[in-house]
């Protein structure tokens, strides 16, 4: 189930909203709990009007002064990921304002507890934590595209009343026949906690020697799928086949292999 169905509303910006790299995709995790159909999973798209992204990563580093060493010893915990964003919510008309307050509404629900009453009169409630999944391109992903699982740790609603608003009275939007603001510009502003789990698809495998994925976390490749060969091994077949031999360019401690040029051709 989505809020605010990609329609067109008379506005250049839809041509980018109409495809997948160009939103802001945040889909509610617990919608399914306890077997109910994972497609009625609440999701909302936003136009990817971006202002603000920063990605910071924490490699769960933690210091320890023993007695008997002069400099701390440096231990290696839990690490964590961290995205700011913020975005501008624009609005072509009032239909599309009305669209972008649902979805704003729909997130702050997202980010609320799961609550699992207990008994028929339902006066108490076990809290379950809530979480959801973020996808922006290649920019917060996994590894195999899918929207990134973790939880929403903030969410900032600012409408800008410089740019207008929208006054209407229709009552089927609203819980009163009355006029009710629908502002023009949204600013949306979220802190996004990916989940960092053992099977995530960073770091290195050193009992395979190889990186967990090489497309992680942004989507493009860093260093070969496969282990690289040792050049002494492929030199002389390279030479013997007139090909160009291997040039092995070290960064980082990651072989990248290529072929130089013939000087001869």
């Amino acid at each position: 189930m989505a809020w605010g169905k990609k329609t067109n509303f008379s506005d250049p910006t839809d041509r980018a909203y109409n495809t997948s790299w160009g939103t802001i995709q945040i889909k509610h995790l617990g919608s399914h709990v306890d077997g109910v159909n994972k497609s009625q999973q609440l999701t909302v798209d936003f136009k990817a009007f971006v202002t603000r992204f920063q990605d910071a990563w924490d490699g769960g580093f933690k210091t320890v002064q023993y007695p008997n060493q002069s400099t701390p010893i440096a231990h290696q915990s839990t690490p964590y990921r961290r995205i700011a964003l913020q975005f501008l919510v624009p609005a072509a008309s009032e239909e599309e304002a009305i669209s972008n307050l649902k979805k704003c509404s729909a997130m702050a629900n997202m980010i609320m507890p799961l609550k699992k009453y207990i008994g028929k009169e339902r006066r108490q409630y076990f809290p379950q934590t809530s979480f959801v999944a973020i996808k922006f391109g290649n920019l917060i992903q996994e590894p195999e595209g899918d929207p990134l699982p973790g939880w929403i740790n903030g969410f900032t609603f600012s409408p800008n009343f410089e740019e207008g608003m929208f006054i209407t009275t229709r009552s089927e939007f609203m819980r009163e026949d009355q006029g009710h603001y629908l502002p023009k510009v949204l600013d949306v502003s979220l802190v996004f906690m990916p989940f960092m789990t053992r099977s995530g698809g960073l770091g290195f495998d050193a009992s395979e020697g190889k990186w967990e994925d090489v497309t992680a976390p942004y989507g493009v490749q860093f260093a070969p799928i496969k282990a690289a060969e040792s050049p002494s091994s492929n030199a002389g077949d390279a030479e013997d086949a007139g090909e160009d031999p291997p040039v092995n360019i070290t960064a980082g401690g990651t072989v990248l292999e290529g072929r130089g040029p013939n000087p001869g051709g």
